[in-house]
């Protein structure tokens, strides 16, 4: 080594040391970077390998390494030993990161830190779906995320990034200021072996595709504890001057003279605000304002706040100017009115400088005018930007408050507030933000142009940082010369959030910003209690909370009298955000009955104060609200199917019949007097067919009007079959089907269950993976398909009318080495073999060996036009909660007046339901939570409680959860039978499906594959159980009753056979959100095998993820979404248009597209709406058939009613289309010469004939409506 790079180590090194007073023991590993990646200081090894040669450029202090992936390939990381150098549980992670090639709202997938222990990933990297840091540690699915949203991030820009962490949370500091605490719901375990760590792109690569963009590393320190807040903001101060940080806050001001009498008028001032931080960044809630202008001589600046005469001799407010010319002046004010100036920290004279200071009971009001020649300027600095601060400053308390966002001191530079001079600039007034005492929203803003025929726009963004936690309205302050107030108040605040203001001016065809500002606020309290519950193994109540400030934590329980039979504390952990305390109980000296559990935040000084009340039911021995249930109508057949239809050998249900004579399993599958196969089902080994060498017995065991079930034997001459087939009322077949060998046993190369269905009857198919998930395959079969079972062992098959749909629980004496092909679909001989494959590798088989599926052929039961014909947001309202409890029904308590606004649009109502989703705040689940709990990953318990509105979430495979959900709605729909609401008749379930879980304290396991590999058992027949016994229910509360399930992407027949509407679109938000389109994501062929509902029998919604997708994924670009730009405009009508050439309604209904929904909802009324309608699909090329261009990816629909048309052309290809179609006038029942118009471009007019012809531009939605009330014209 060089003496230059010895000496420059060693002084590194003494800088670590003097940074803390002392050498810090608990800095196990640091690296400067500077012109080498040797680690400065390591408790381990600290040599670093690597592929790509390092590069370095300047740093935040000395040099800064390359990291990432350039486009040439290159991937730059360094690698050293995590032995020593890195504590798994609990520590804190801090560097500098320089964006260079890449931003935050790009879809790179960019590594900052990575490593791995056992199972675990520890990583610290921006996602490429997302814009968002994240902080991930953990099990994959189980693992922990906590981040931020960086999609204003740009290249040029250095942050610096704090992480920590314990076995309790995760926190994520960036800048110096904490955006994200989150929760550790799993243990972290499985710690071995542990892998090396990465500075960079290290090994393995994943999401190698989407690895893109360089960054710079400077700084960079690992140590073994949590570093506290003062130690982080003090390690990004540092270095915030030498980074070059852009301000986080703009103003620009305008030019005018206010007078200084102590009195300020509105817009007297050319801006008026208000909002101050501490410098943790979190906002100030004390009253407050201030005011800047200028004019050719003066700068002027006033404050406005509430006054507190006992802190009279304390307070100081301070101006800090930072101009072009590196000057920086500090004015120093007292409530004397004296001002104190400094110049580059030296005092100087403030003659000239005139101040008016006026104190008026409990407000204090300072102007001053800071003459242009004493900050150095002989001219006014127009079109200049400075930097500004103004903050208050207390003694007794201490306290800071800061207009900018400063971190640990009011003269942090690097976030002082970027000031603009444009003579020509608005008057803008905030007048207010926040109601700290009602938790409610207060913002006030208005603004007056200079420019007359200027428009003024203002965006107000919340953030809860919770998924689904973003919120934003905008507001036009002053458009056609006129003025409007941005009044956005009494909006329910979250206990913590992000939020931000911004307001742009907009003329001649340019956007302005004019301001913009951040917020982080929190409730100001000392601790928040977030939730609690039981452990019953253990004999300890958890208490789960959030620390504000240092203190104890304390329980109490009480009864009915406020008699107190129970009182503990304990001190709240050190140097931690998040926190779990236990406190000793002993049940059995606690009487059954429900409490009031009282929690309360003791104050170093002793003072108690309550921070959270809860009610708590012990209960009894033979708990009645955990009884089974059983319904008093299981053995009648529900609407609308009818009783089974039996004989010795077959079952026929609604539409369909079942023949069970021959095969090994069925001989005949029809729906709607179709045959679907060719063949009876069969044992296929060895790639030869076995077929009975004796005949095959067929013996019904049992059967009444509900079920049927039945036993057949079959003697295949190598092996012998034993099947189970219980039939439904609605289709549903449970099959058990064993395999027996002869006594001698039997090798197996391949064994697989072909059922040969008809070549004409499959064209589509539903894998039920997710549409853009790269596994999915749903869609048209064509000559050959195959897919894997797992982790979802559901398959449905057919076209467009009927169809097959296999379940199972799981995959369980399935053998495999192959899992991408469970299932195929061959094509051979004129039929289509859908063949799953028991057995794919050498096996002998000793012993029977047993699989458990079952089948439903579709569709399972009429399907009802005049719910078809019922609309989304306009005839119904699919989720009111009105619960005081999540998801949870109380007849006699609930929220009437939601209810009551639900109600007054006239529309239906869906009332909110699930099966698993609970509240931990109702005075049951508290006790029972370690058995009720469902463990799943990555949804848990916790996930977004906190607020009254959270949720948990039981396994239904728990018997006593299951009891307690079931006599819970038996109580309600009783009541129900006379509704809450006259229009609240239906309900609305969350519930997609439902999988095991792995909570031991209710018998929950996954299974394992022949791979080793373990998966949740899919509850097919627990749920369909549930299902069942609710949609009794509900259908006993009145004739015209609905049940909705959230149902998603796979076909579930057995469950969503008691659903009337089922809706699906969750899955795909992140990446709609990158494409901003639906755009390839569907094709014509998996969006009806999805969501048709003439395949499944009900009525199907469509959930659109662009809206939602971009709030979660692309904050940055939601926040500016307009649907007047084309490319929103043509997206959504895309989407839009996917869904009315199927039949299929469409959910959202997001402010930002109302106005598109309102055009739909109009062309339909036009033809008339309603259960008369027809529906001509594309797909039967026949009423209304595409003739030119040939291409499965242009569809054209049509709905007539009463001689009325409306015709519906997407054309679902990348280039601009003439399009030609034939319409059967006699077929569609409407005579030529209707007039009609394109609803999306009314300019564009057509007259009715046999053939319509026209341009569709790519990816164009054409919706024309010919209607016997249209004057003729067109062409």
């Amino acid at each position: 080594m060089s003496l230059f790079k010895t000496v420059l180590i060693v002084l590194c090194f003494g800088f670590i040391a003097s940074s803390w007073g002392e050498e810090d023991k608990s800095l196990l590993f640091y690296c400067g970077f500077d012109g080498t990646v040797e680690a400065t200081k390591a408790a381990g090894d600290g040599h670093a390998q690597y592929t790509a040669a390092p590069e370095f450029q300047p740093g935040v202090h000395g040099e800064a390494v390359l990291i990432g992936k350039g486009k040439d390939g290159k991937e730059y990381g360094y690698t050293y030993a995590s032995e020593k150098n890195l504590d798994w549980s609990k520590g804190t992670i801090s560097f500098w990161m320089k964006v260079l090639d890449w931003q935050g709202d790009n879809n790179y997938f960019n590594i900052f830190f990575q490593t791995g222990a056992g199972k675990n990933l520890f990583m610290i990297y921006k996602y490429c779906a997302m814009e968002q840091l994240y902080f991930v540690r953990g099990e994959v699915a189980t693992w922990l995320f906590a981040g931020k949203k960086i999609g204003d991030w740009r290249p040029g820009e250095w942050h610096h990034i704090v992480c920590v962490w314990n076995d309790v949370e995760s926190r994520v500091f960036i800048d110096g200021r904490m955006f994200d605490s989150k929760k550790l719901n799993f243990p972290v375990e499985n710690l071995l072996p542990r892998a090396p760590f990465t500075v960079g792109i290290g090994k393995p690569n994943l999401l190698k595709d989407k690895l893109m963009g360089k960054s710079l590393i400077d700084e960079f320190r690992i140590y073994d504890r949590e570093l506290s807040l003062k130690e982080i903001q003090q390690l990004y101060l540092d270095y915030a001057a030498a980074s070059g940080k852009k301000s986080s806050s703009l103003l620009t001001v305008g030019m005018t003279t206010p007078k200084l009498d102590g009195t300020i008028n509105q817009y007297e001032y050319s801006f008026a605000g208000t909002g101050l931080t501490g410098t943790d960044g979190v906002f100030i809630h004390r009253k407050n304002q201030y005011f800047i202008s200028y004019d050719e001589k003066n700068l002027y600046a006033a404050f406005s706040s509430g006054f507190n005469p006992g802190e009279k001799d304390s307070e100081h407010i301070k101006v800090f100017l930072t101009p072009e010319n590196d000057k920086n002046f500090v004015l120093d004010l007292n409530t004397d009115g004296i001002c104190d100036v400094k110049e580059n920290g030296k005092p100087i004279n403030s003659t000239g400088i005139e101040v008016r200071n006026k104190l008026s009971g409990e407000e204090w009001v300072m102007e001053m005018a800071v003459p242009f020649k004493t900050l150095g300027y002989d001219n006014v600095p127009e079109s200049q930007s400075w930097r500004i601060n103004i903050g208050r400053e207390f003694t007794r308390p201490s306290e800071i408050a800061s207009m900018g966002q400063v971190v640990g001191k009011l003269d942090d530079q690097s976030n002082f507030c970027k000031i603009v001079f444009r003579a020509a600039a608005p008057k803008i007034c905030i007048s207010g933000l926040f109601n700290n005492a009602e938790r409610k929203t207060a913002v006030n803003v208005s603004a007056i142009p200079y420019i007359p025929d200027t428009e003024i726009e203002a965006l107000f963004i919340s953030d809860s940082t919770n998924m689904y936690g973003m919120r934003n309205a905008k507001h036009k302050l002053f458009t056609q010369g006129k003025g409007s107030t941005f009044d956005y108040s009494g909006k329910k605040m979250d206990e913590f959030a992000l939020y931000s203001i911004s307001i742009d001016e907009k003329t001649q065809g340019k956007s302005i910003p004019l301001f913009y500002n951040t917020f982080i606020e929190e409730r100001p309290i000392p601790m928040r209690t977030l939730f609690f519950y039981t452990l019953l193994d253990r004999k300890a109540l958890s208490v789960f909370g959030k620390k504000n400030e240092d203190g104890e934590i304390q329980v109490r329980f009480l009864k009915d009298d406020k008699t107190e039979i129970f009182r503990a504390r304990q001190k709240i952990p050190d140097n931690c955000r998040l926190f779990n305390t236990l406190f000793d109980l002993d049940f059995s000296k606690i009487t059954p009955e429900t409490y009031t559990v009282k929690i309360d935040y003791v104050s170093p000084s002793g003072k108690e104060t309550e921070t959270y009340s809860q009610a708590y039911r012990v209960p009894p021995v033979n708990d009645p609200l955990i009884q089974p249930y059983v319904d008093p109508e299981a053995e009648k057949v529900p609407v609308p199917w009818s009783p089974l239809n039996i004989s010795d050998s077959s079952v026929g249900t609604w539409g369909r019949l079942y023949d069970f004579s021959n095969g090994i399993l069925f001989s005949s599958l029809q729906s709607q007097n179709k045959e679907l196969l060719t063949a009876p089902a069969s044992i296929c080994l060895d790639g030869t067919e076995l077929k009975p060498v004796n005949p095959v017995e067929t013996r019904k065991i049992s059967g009444n009007d509900v079920v049927a079930e039945y036993e057949k034997k079959a003697d295949l001459g190598k092996l012998r079959t034993e099947s189970r087939l219980k039939v439904h009322f609605d289709g549903y077949c449970e099959v058990s089907m064993k395999i027996i060998p002869p006594a001698s046993g039997l090798t197996v190369q391949k064994l697989s269950l072909d059922i040969p269905f008809r070549n004409e009857m499959i064209k589509l198919v539903n894998d039920g993976i997710t549409p853009g998930n790269a596994k999915s395959k749903s869609g048209a079969v064509g000559d050959k398909w195959f897919q894997t079972l797992t982790p979802l062992p559901a398959l449905w098959l057919g076209d467009y009318k009927v169809g097959f749909n296999f379940t199972a629980e799981n995959l369980e004496n399935w053998h495999y080495r192959n899992p991408d092909r469970n299932v195929e679909i061959i094509r051979q001989g004129g039929r289509a073999i859908l063949r799953f494959n028991l057995i794919d590798y050498q096996l002998k088989l000793n012993e029977p060996i047993t699989y458990k599926f079952g089948f439903t052929v579709t569709p399972a039961k009429p399907l009802n036009h005049k719910i078809l014909r019922s609309r989304l947001h306009i005839d119904w309202q699919m989720w009111s909660v009105i619960w005081n409890y999540f998801a949870s029904p109380d007849y006699d308590n609930f929220n009437k007046q939601q209810l009551a606004n639900d109600c007054s649009h006239g529309w239906e109502v869906f009332l909110y339901m699930a099966h698993n989703f609970a509240s931990p705040f109702m005075p049951e689940w508290g006790y029972y939570e370690q058995q009720w709990r469902q463990i799943r990953p990555p949804r848990t318990y916790g996930v977004w409680t906190g607020a009254h509105d959270g949720y948990c979430e039981g396994c239904l495979n728990c018997e006593g959860y299951r009891n307690f959900r079931l006599n819970l709605w038996k109580e309600f729909f009783t009541k129900a039978k006379k509704p809450l609401h006259e229009k609240a008749i239906n309900y609305y379930f969350d519930a997609p499906w439902e999988t095991s879980c792995r909570n031991k304290f209710h018998g929950c396991s996954q299974w394992q594959d022949s791979l080793g590999r373990k998966y949740d058992h899919l509850l097919v027949n627990r749920f369909r159980e549930t299902a069942l016994n609710v949609y009794r229910m509900i259908k006993r509360t009145g004739p015209d009753a609905k049940v909705s399930y959230h149902a998603e992407w796979p076909r579930l027949a057995p469950v969503h056979n008691f659903t009337d509407v089922t809706a699906a679109g969750e899955g795909p938000e992140h990446e709609v959100a990158n494409r901003g389109s639906y755009f390839d994501l569907f094709t014509p062929e998996s969006f009806c095998a999805f969501l048709s509902p003439y395949i499944c029998g009900n009525k199907t919604s469509f959930m659109p993820q662009l809206i939602r997708g971009l709030w979660i994924s692309r904050p940055e670009k939601m926040a500016n979404f307009d649907i007047n730009d084309p490319k929103n405009r043509l997206a959504v009508l895309h989407y839009m248009g996917y869904a009315v050439v199927h039949d299929v309604d469409i959910w959202g209904n997001e402010k930002e597209i109302t106005e598109l929904n309102k055009i739909l909802w109009a062309s339909q009324d036009k033809i008339g709406w309603d259960e008369k309608i027809k529906f001509h699909p594309y797909w039967e090329q026949d009423a209304v058939k595409v003739d030119s261009p040939s291409s499965s990816r242009i569809m054209a629909s049509a709905y007539t009613r009463n001689g009325n048309l409306m015709l519906a052309i997407l054309n679902d290809t990348a280039k601009d289309e003439r399009v030609k179609i034939t319409l059967d006038l006699k077929k569609l029942e409407v005579a030529g010469g209707l007039a009609g118009a394109d609803s999306w471009n009314p300019e564009c007019k057509y007259t009715l004939s046999s053939e319509w012809e026209d341009n569709v531009p790519a990816r164009g939605f054409r919706l024309i409506v010919f209607s016997r009330n249209e004057p003729s014209a067109g062409k």
